[in-house]
């Protein structure tokens, strides 16, 4: 079986585990089980599983030995078979996650200048406002 390059490459830089939403995965590109390839009828690379029976896979494009970036989760309790939302290179730790959209508003100054990491500001605690306000410094992202 050919490995796709992607694949290839993170097993260069030593990547061994990743970390799912819900679990953790061990990079280990194995035979595949045919039951999987039974389910979705192409071929595919099995390249994680998370020792309880689940895997992350990759389907093989047509007739080339090119395979998809877009990455599935194999379920065996179903079993089921869903598309994980971030491509291959992303799961790998090989590409930064884009940052979430939590819908929350952009913290600014009253001058309109946004908030950076590292600033030092003011805030108060909903459930604590009779604390009054508190000193603190801006220490991630948001």
């Amino acid at each position: 079986m050919l490995i796709p390059k992607t694949l290839r490459v993170a097993q260069e830089k030593g990547i061994e585990f990743l970390m799912g939403e819900n679990c953790e995965w061990k990079l280990e590109i194995e035979k595949t089980p045919g039951f999987i390839e039974q389910i979705v009828e192409c071929p595919v690379c099995v390249f994680a599983n998370n020792g309880y029976g689940d895997y992350l896979f990759i389907k093989n494009e047509g007739e080339s030995e090119r395979y998809s970036e877009e990455v599935y989760e194999y379920f065996h309790e179903g079993p089921e078979i869903v598309q994980v939302g971030e491509c291959l290179e992303v799961i790998l730790g090989l590409r930064d996650r884009p940052p979430s959209n939590d819908g929350y508003p952009k913290a600014v100054y009253k001058s309109g200048e946004f908030v950076q990491v590292g600033d030092q500001i003011q805030v108060k605690v909903w459930a604590q406002f009779w604390k009054g306000w508190q000193e603190g410094a801006k220490d991630k992202m948001s």
